[in-house]
Order: structure tokens, then C-alpha cells, then sequence
């Protein structure tokens, strides 16, 4: 009461309350120790402020995690020494600013809690705080401008800690607010392992990388910086986003009750968002926020009631996936794609009050837009994929509008005359029509010459479509188009796709062939077939068959050779423009540049009787770079892959400079006709893994 005392060795405290009041000072002075052995509290009394100043060291070495012990409210304490907690919780609920700042440093060991506060006034920090236990801000404010390096886990309960210029955030461990404030502002990038959000607020000017999982169910993200999850998001609740930019990186899913943004903030969907209920994200207040998907943001759950997505006043950016999977997608007031795609798969959509805007990419299914289509650059079609037929329907009070620009392309699968076996689209407004209409004949469809479709309805119609591919013609009237069947060409490829077996690098492949054939009903036109892709260069077309046309039910063929001028995976496509459904085509092509071959290229065993193991042959795997590779292992993969053995392997080590090793296998047909599957080798060369087409005949 009144008096000062001063310690200058060690005070060992046991007792149950220390009382303090009317102004009493408590110094713990420099090269003296103050060992709190007990959860009990250094405790207010009345009167003036009491201050207790921490010169020395100031340690918790006794108590639990249940109620903790150090020093309570209305005291004052000033740490320019060093706090230490050993055990428990040790709580300061109201540290100081020692004049300006205070210099101390704060340590809490692994299971153990150190508790931060202040009163009316904010404290200042400038001292460390570390340790591999856990820091809790529990009431006022704490400013804080030194190193902060705590792995145990860092919490706002109902405190608020700002870390400011000068302050290094080096660990956090996992992170927990419930009422209280994190305010990074440190001017450097800050790393986080979890987030666990249930109120309060989170914000500052710093990026903060979460490696982990974000459970955030309510509260503020808000501050000019940024949050990156890289791990995923799950997300429900009320959460509310302010200013902020959030990207998440793997999938978000969405179970809330709105997920409210405002004042320009900004979601990029760089992984999945998994929309799962029939509630939105919604404007609340401010400049317009934006929502932008580069991933996929799909809607899994919900009905066709009241539905649930991006709500107006929200702009919705797609460059990636948006995907109608249950119930009704809502899709904003603003909704752009550049490129990407907007699919009717099982769901609908609704542009909430306006009109969706496709101006690249393409808009494809069997279902209804509440809204309008603005078709400027893209594609829409009402199927969802290249072999299927549907419905897309137009509608809403007021709306219903389907308008499509030069720039745009609506595409019609054909798979037969019976209704439901060729694409309809109808559109209960105004067609507003331009740009292109193209028409594909699809699971081998070859109806009469001469037949009409009616393939499109609509309140009323201006314009045309400028262009419409060969072998159809449109007759519009007053409410909808019939397209008459002429005779068209349809182009297959076989395959699909060409695979080349790993190439040594600046070396050229064997070729492999692409066969083109026109199962239509008119000649096809080829204007020309180029390579195209990133690494174009690294593919050649030869020994091409095809002509400026090919017939009806003919075919030609062309050679393409892979030469790769680098180490790793290498791409391109090779690029048909010819007259049917689809052009331009593309007959995407894929291979490796290594330094390490396999010989003979493909390994074939010949005639073997079926249920008959064949004579072993060898693969010998070359090195031909100027280190040595570690083979991790050797496997056999594909259709065919239980009919080839690997019946020694001898590649462990691969010697530089033309180091050589041998694998042996056998073949087994377990039926008559052509076998094959992929010998591949697993190292440390970046062409790995390195193959071989391994073949057989069963006989």
C-alpha cells in the first residue's frame, strides 16, 4: 500500500493474492528474479495505479493451463528485462509502455501459455517475443516492433495486436482469432501455418501465406494485404471481407449462411470453390467487389428454390470453370468470362437481375438461364459435351434475351431427326443475331439430304447469322429458325492423340502417323494441317497424303517426328483448318527430352502362342549426358501391362558419357491379336520417366 519495494535478488511467490494499491511500486530490479510458483495473481486493491517494473527476470515455473497466474488488471507492469513462461499460463493483462516503449523480452515454453494485455492505453513493445508455446492477446491493444517468432500458436481472444514497420514475424505457428485483432503491417511477407477464424478480425497491409488450412466460420478479413491459402479453405458461417484480397490455391468449400463483401474486395479462385448450400456471396456496402475464378467454382448442392452463388452488385470475373451442378447458380449482376467455360451440368443458371457475358470461352448445357445471354466472343451450344444433345433454355419476367455478336459462335450438336436428338435453344425475349452458326454432325449421324431441324425459338428476331458452316442453310421466321441439312463433311482423326516414347534431346524420333478420314456426305476442303502449341518447333509434319480435298469416305494420312530441343516434357498440337464442324482441329501431341534412351524402340516380342511365356529380350538404357543417373525403378504401365514381365532389372547407377545398363523382360498373351503397354524408367534425369512401347502378338 503506498510503499515501494525494491528486489534485488530472487522473490519466490506461493501465496494466494499479492495486493497492491494506491500507487504501490513493485521494482523487480536489474540481475533479480521474480519466480511465480503458483496460478495465483498480483492483484489490484484500490486507490492509485500500483505499477510493478520488471528490470530482472520475471518467471512462471509452477501452475497449470486452467486458470493461470501472474499479474491481473489495473496494475500496471513495465517489462524492459526479460518474462519467462515455464508453466502454465502467465497472464499480464495490462503491460505498459515504460515512458515510450518497452524493451523487454517475452519468452513461452513448448505447452505453455503467455498471456498479453492492456488497459485504456495501448502498450508498446519493442522487445523479442518467442518461443515454441503459445501467445494469446487478451485484452486493449499491443504494438509491437521487434522480432516475433512463436511456433506454439498465436490467438486474439479479445485483445488486439498490432505488428508494425519494424517488427519481423518469423513464426506464428497456428493461427486463432475469435474476438480480437491480428494487424500485420510489418512491410514483409509473414507465413502462417493454420488459420482458424471464429470472429474478430484479422487484417493489416502485409501478405500472409497460410501453408495450411483455413477454417474461418465468422468474423472480418479486412486491410489492404493479402491473404494466399495455399492449402484450402473451409468456410461457413457469416465471414465478411473488406478491401482485402484473398487467393485460395486448393478448394474452398463454401456451407454458410452469406459470405459478405465490400468496400473493393477481391476473391481469386485459383483452385475450387465448392459451393455446397443454397446461400451467397454478397455485397455489403462500398466500392463494387470482385469475384474472379481462374480455378473452377462449382455448385454441388442446393435446389432449384431459391439458389445460391455470386449476388448482385458483385462482379463475377471467369477465365476458368463455373459449373452448374444442382439447383439454381446465381451468377451476379456483372458476370464476364474471357475464356474458360460456364456449364449447365445438372444445374441452372441465373444472372441475378442482368445479363451474362460470354466474351470468350464457351457456355454449354442442357438446362435454363433465368436472365440473358450476351454472347460477344465466345461459343454457346446446348450440349454439354462433343457427343451429347440438349435444351437450353432462355427465360425470366422481362428477360430472356439471347444477343450474339461478329465475335461469337453458337454451335449444334446433330445426332439424329427425333426431338431430343439435336440441340434446341429457345429464348423466350429477343434474339438479337450475328457472328457464326455452326452445326456437327455427331455419333456417326448421316440423315437425309434435305432434312430440316428446328433448332431455335424466340419472342421475336433481328439480325442474322453472318456466317454458317458448310453443308447447312437457315430459314428464319417470325419465331424461331429451321436449319435445312445439305450434305456436310465430318473429319475423325486416329488417334487422337500422339504419345512419342522419351528422345534423347536434339535427336530425332521415329515418325508416328495420324490418319484423317471424311465419314460425311460431301467433300472436305483442308486448308491446312501446321504444328501450333509451345513447342512447335519441336514437331514436324512430313509425308503427308492429304490433298486441298478429300472425298467422301476416303482417307490420308501424314507423319509427324519429334525432335525435342530441350530436357522434360514438350508440347504442341498439330493444327487441321479444313470445312467441317470444329475446325480449326487439333491432334494434341506430347513427349520428353532426355539424356537417357531406351533401345530397341519399341521392344517387339513377335508371334507368341496365347498362355505361352516368350523368349526374354533386353532393353539397354543409355546415358548420354555428363553425369551419372540414379535409376529409382522400373515398371511396366498401360492397357496391356499384365501380359509383359520384367524379369531382371540391372539400372541402378547409370555412368555418365555413354553408361550403359539392361533390363530383361518377357511377354505372356493372355489373348490372340496386338498387345502392348509402356516400359517405364523412374530417375533422376529431368526427362524421367523415360519410355519404351513394349509389343506383342497373341497368336
Amino acid at each position: 500500500d503506498t510503499r515501494t519495494i525494491n528486489n534485488t535478488g530472487t522473490a519466490t511467490w506461493t501465496g494466494t493474492a499479492y495486493l497492491m494499491l494506491d500507487g504501490a511500486i513493485f521494482n523487480n530490479q536489474s540481475g533479480a528474479t521474480w519466480d511465480h510458483e503458483a496460478d495465483s495473481i498480483i492483484e489490484f486493491d484500490g486507490g492509485g495505479t500500483p505499477t510493478f517494473n520488471n528490470a530482472g527476470t520475471f518467471e512462471k515455473t509452477a501452475g497449470t493451463n486452467s486458470n493461470g497466474g501472474g499479474v491481473y488488471s489495473s496494475i500496471v507492469f513495465n517489462n524492459t528485462g526479460s518474462v519467462s513462461a515455464k508453466s502454465g499460463i502467465l497472464l499480464f493483462e495490462q503491460i505498459g509502455t515504460c515512458s515510450s516503449t518497452c524493451a523487454g523480452t517475452w519468452s513461452v515454453s513448448s505447452g505453455d501459455t503467455l498471456e498479453l494485455g492492456s488497459g485504456s492505453t495501448a502498450a508498446a513493445l519493442s522487445g523479442e517475443i518467442s518461443g515454441a508455446g503459445t501467445v494469446v492477446f487478451i485484452t486493449g491493444t499491443v504494438n509491437l516492433t521487434d522480432t516475433y517468432d512463436v511456433t506454439g500458436g498465436t490467438s486474439a481472444t479479445n485483445g488486439s495486436a498490432n505488428f508494425n514497420t519494424g517488427a519481423t514475424v518469423t513464426g506464428t505457428g497456428p493461427v486463432n482469432i475469435t474476438f480480437g485483432t491480428l494487424n500485420f503491417s510489418t512491410g514483409k511477407a509473414i507465413t502462417i501455418t493454420t488459420l482458424t477464424q471464429s470472429g474478430g478480425t484479422l487484417t493489416g497491409s502485409d501478405t500472409l501465406t497460410i501453408t495450411g488450412a483455413v477454417t474461418w466460420s465468422d468474423g472480418t478479413e479486412s486491410g489492404t494485404g493479402v491473404t494466399d491459402a495455399n492449402d484450402g479453405m473451409t468456410l461457413s458461417g457469416e465471414p465478411l471481407q473488406e478491401t482485402r484480397t484473398i487467393n485460395n490455391k486448393k478448394t474452398a468449400t463454401w456451407s454458410g449462411s452469406a459470405y459478405l463483401m465490400l468496400d473493393g474486395a477481391i476473391f481469386n479462385n485459383k483452385g475450387t470453390w465448392n459451393h455446397t448450400v443454397d446461400s451467397i456471396i454478397e455485397f455489403d456496402g462500398g466500392n463494387t467487389p470482385a469475384f474472379n475464378n481462374s480455378g473452377t467454382f462449382e455448385k454441388t448442392g442446393g435446389t432449384n428454390s431459391n439458389g445460391g452463388g455470386v449476388y448482385s452488385s458483385i462482379n463475377f470475373n471467369n477465365t476458368g470453370t463455373v459449373s452448374a451442378q444442382s439447383g439454381i447458380l446465381l451468377l451476379g449482376n456483372n458476370y464476364v468470362q474471357t475464356k474458360g467455360s460456364t456449364l449447365l451440368d445438372g444445374g441452372n443458371l441465373e444472372p441475378t437481375s442482368a445479363t451474362a457475358t460470354i466474351a470468350g470461352g464457351s457456355l454449354l448445357g442442357s438446362g435454363t438461364v433465368t436472365g440473358g445471354i450476351t454472347n460477344s466472343g465466345g461459343t454457346v451450344g446446348a450440349h454439354l459435351t462433343s457427343t451429347t444433345t440438349g435444351t437450353l433454355t432462355i427465360n425470366g419476367s422481362g428477360e430472356g434475351n439471347f444477343t450474339q455478336g461478329a465475335g461469337g459462335t453458337t454451335v449444334w450438336n446433330i445426332a439424329g431427326t427425333a426431338s431430343g436428338d439435336f440441340d434446341v435453344i429457345n429464348a423466350s425475349g429477343v434474339a438479337s443475331l450475328a457472328g457464326t452458326a455452326e452445326f456437327c454432325l455427331i455419333k456417326g449421324a448421316k440423315p437425309a439430304i434435305g432434312t430440316t431441324f428446328p433448332v431455335m425459338t424466340y419472342a421475336s428476331e433481328t439480325g442474322t447469322f453472318s456466317t454458317v458452316n458448310f453443308g447447312y442453310s437457315l430459314a428464319y421466321n417470325a419465331t424461331g429458325i429451321t436449319m435445312t441439312y445439305n450434305g456436310a463433311p465430318v473429319d475423325g482423326f486416329s488417334p487422337t492423340k500422339l504419345s512419342f516414347p522419351s528422345t534423347l534431346i536434339n535427336t530425332a524420333s521415329s515418325p508416328l502417323t495420324v490418319t484423317l478420314k471424311n465419314s460425311g456426305q460431301a467433300t472436305l476442303d483442308i486448308t491446312s494441317i501446321t504444328e501450333t502449341g509451345t513447342d512447335k518447333g519441336d514437331y514436324a509434319v512430313s509425308n503427308s497424303t492429304c490433298g486441298a480435298t478429300l472425298a467422301q469416305g476416303k482417307s490420308c494420312s501424314w507423319q509427324v517426328t519429334f525432335t525435342p530441343a530441350a530436357l522434360g516434357t514438350r508440347s504442341a498440337d498439330a493444327q487441321v483448318i479444313d470445312d467441317s464442324c470444329g475446325s480449326p482441329h487439333l491432334v494434341a501431341e506430347s513427349g520428353k527430352g532426355t539424356e537417357v534412351t531406351m533401345s530397341p524402340s519399341p521392344l517387339n516380342f513377335g508371334d507368341v502362342a496365347t498362355g505361352v511365356t516368350s523368349s526374354p529380350m533386353t532393353v539397354t538404357v543409355t546415358n548420354h549426358g555428363t553425369t551419372a543417373v540414379t535409376v529409382k525403378s522400373a515398371t511396366i504401365t498401360g492397357t496391356d501391362k499384365s501380359d509383359f514381365t520384367i524379369t531382371s532389372n540391372g539400372c541402378t547407377t547409370i555412368t555418365a558419357n555413354g553408361g550403359t545398363c539392361d533390363i530383361t523382360l518377357t511377354a505372356t498373351p493372355s489373348k490372340t491379336g496386338s498387345l502392348s503397354a509402356t516400359l517405364s524408367l523412374t530417375d533422376n534425369d529431368k526427362g524421367s520417366p523415360q519410355t519404351d512401347t513394349l509389343e506383342v502378338t497373341g497368336t
